[in-house]
Parts: structure tokens; sequence; C-alpha cells
């Protein structure tokens, strides 16, 4: 199931977000925000969208020293943060 990026969460009073390491159950969603935000934004500087299997690979390789989070609004995979080695453009 991917992550729905085009309809907001809510702003209610009952909304709860939780933070949390992902799991790999975690990353289609993950992949699904990261490649709305290539394809509609610059906010990452890439052109084109990203592979499952590229986004798992880079966590199996980088997670254990640079840290990644996901946030969660009633069960679901609302938005990710991931720190990375540095590398220039």
């Amino acid at each position: 199931m991917g992550a729905n990026v085009d309809e907001p969460t809510g702003s209610g009073a009952s909304d709860r977000l939780a933070v949390r390491r992902p799991c790999l159950a975690d990353f289609p969603d993950i992949v699904a925000i990261a490649n709305w935000a290539t394809c509609h934004t610059a906010a990452n500087f890439k052109h084109e969208p990203d592979t499952l299997d590229y986004w798992v690979q880079q966590w199996t390789d980088h997670g254990d020293r640079y840290p990644w989070f996901v946030a969660e609004c009633e069960g679901r995979v609302v938005g990710f943060a991931r720190a990375s080695p540095y590398h220039s453009r």
C-alpha cells in the first residue's frame, strides 16, 4: 500500500503522529513519498523516480550509521527523514 501524499492527514486534535525507526514494510510508502517529491518539487535535485530496491539498499548500506525515521499517523507512514553521508551535487 503506497502513501497517498495528495491528501492531507488532517489537523484535528484526534490525529496522533508517531515518530519511529522504519522497518522494511515501510519502504513502499517511503518510496512513494520520495518519488512524489522528485516528480513535483526540487527538494532533492533528482529528475527521475527511484526504485524500491534503491531505497532499501540505501537503508541497508547506511542505516546503522546514519539514522532514518518515519512519521506515522493512524497506522500510515506520512513522512520520513534520513541522515546520509555528505556528497556534493
